[in-house]
């Protein structure tokens, strides 16, 4: 229990106790008078939850920032006759069968060399140009000359919401243009792995670089072996989709499905997963989840992982298959002569609820009994003046630009200090802070 929690509710519960007997002492007008102060209580509290829920994100935003939903941007930029597209998630395919012909397939990029419209965190919509797989490259990098380090991983990897060239994968880009960046929103470490065999294996990269993010990555684990498709991977250690070779009629599919959807939003106003999650909003909204995480009284040891864990995999499955997967991963990537690293990514709830992540233990202890290379960011955020300000809006989500710079930071440094040519100088750890105290 947090110590808000151990100190607050007792308080709260004898103070209560005290009310209730005065008021039964004093007699029934007392007693309906606490009553109708007990129940205003309770509904303004679950009134201030429904704000929290429904216009809190918006209440400190300033004006300048786009409101507009990816449709509606999607909509407005094709008026012009662009070919613009809403980013496409494998993770958003999970749940039903996505089939290319007769075959069940999870693509890992978008749709291929289109104007994508990503995501809005910051103020303004990140949109990129896709490159020849749909991921958040320029062309032409699927090549063993040009691709000497890749990097695997989820939202944060692919630039989630950063401003246009400040996402570490970027940053990294810029010191070292052979740079291949597979990340994908919403991505686990089962979905990178297919990353790493479907793309990787033609092109041998020097380094490929897997950021595992605290936050939600066992999570998104233990969503992912129930899929037939991606639980072949950890079964057959050969397995292979073929997606680069069958990128044409995959792209064909996967714009069919997204034409499909925008007609169905635009036609019924609702796409499928709104009444599910609408259902998951009200469950947390009953418990008052967004008010107790803003008092710092949520029991976050039992509650990080809120309500993605997929309930059918236990514990043990997803610790089962989070060792093998990070295994054929350093298999596969030795096993071509490169080295692979792990950079672990911690979540602002390290810092906001003053918590351990309840898996960082054995995740670490997991990297190190297999001999893995690990870049712990923890350590490196906490050194911050600040470490509230890399994440955006000193909120829950993603990093800001010093954020990124920090992680990118971290990854140029490991390569210049390994030897790897053409890297400029990166700042230590240690100067983090006296960078951040300038920025303010």
């Amino acid at each position: 229990m947090t110590p808000v929690l151990t100190f607050w509710l007792p308080g709260v519960s004898i103070l209560y106790i005290i009310a209730v007997l005065i008021a039964f002492w004093r007699g029934p007008g007392a007693r309906i008078n606490l009553s109708i102060l007990t129940i205003s209580c309770v509904v303004g509290i679950y009134m201030s939850e429904f704000l929290l829920i429904t216009a809190g994100p918006h209440i400190t935003l300033p004006s300048e920032f786009d409101r507009r939903s990816k449709l509606q941007v999607v909509l407005d930029l094709r008026k012009s006759g662009q070919n613009v597209v809403p980013s496409v998630h494998p993770k958003n395919l999970l749940a039903s069968s996505f089939k290319v012909g007769d075959a069940e397939v999870v693509p890992l990029g978008g749709i291929s060399q289109a104007t994508t419209v990503f995501c809005n965190e910051t103020g303004k919509y990140y949109i990129y140009d896709s490159d020849e797989f749909g991921f958040t490259n320029p062309l032409g990098l699927y090549s063993k000359s040009q691709t000497k380090v890749a990097l695997i991983g989820d939202s944060f990897t692919q630039g989630f919401c950063a401003p246009f060239g400040a996402s570490y994968a970027e940053r990294i880009r810029a010191s070292i243009p052979g740079t291949l960046n597979l990340g994908n929103n919403g991505n686990g470490p089962l979905l990178e792995l297919a990353a790493v065999r479907e793309f990787l294996i033609p092109i041998k990269p020097q380094y490929v670089f897997w950021f595992y993010f605290e936050g939600n990555d066992v999570e998104d684990l233990s969503r992912e072996i129930a899929n037939p498709v991606l639980a072949r991977y950890l079964a057959d250690s050969k397995f292979s989709q073929q997606l680069m070779e069958r990128e044409p009629e995959t792209d064909k599919a996967l714009r069919a499905f997204v034409e499909t959807s925008i007609t169905t939003e635009l036609n019924q106003g609702f796409v499928k997963g709104k009444l599910s999650a609408a259902a998951e909003g009200f469950r947390l909204w009953s418990r008052l989840w967004h008010i107790r995480a803003l008092l710092g009284i949520n029991d976050i040891k039992r509650e990080w992982i809120l309500h993605q864990w997929n309930q059918k995999s236990s514990e043990q499955q997803v610790q089962v298959a989070l060792d093998q997967t990070l295994q054929q991963a350093k298999d596969l990537v030795e096993g071509w002569g490169g080295k692979f690293v792990v950079v672990y990514l911690p979540s602002y709830r390290t810092f906001g609820y003053r918590i351990q992540h309840p898996w960082r233990e054995r995740v670490l202890e997991l990297l190190n009994n297999k001999g893995i290379q690990t870049i712990d960011l923890l350590p490196t955020f906490e050194v911050a003046a600040d470490p509230f300000a890399l994440y955006n809006y000193r909120k829950e989500g993603h990093y800001t630009t010093l954020g990124n710079e920090v992680v990118a930071d971290a990854v140029l440094d490991y390569l210049r200090k390994d030897g790897f040519q053409s890297v400029s100088t990166s700042m230590e750890p240690v100067q983090i802070a006296e960078k951040q105290n300038a920025t303010r």
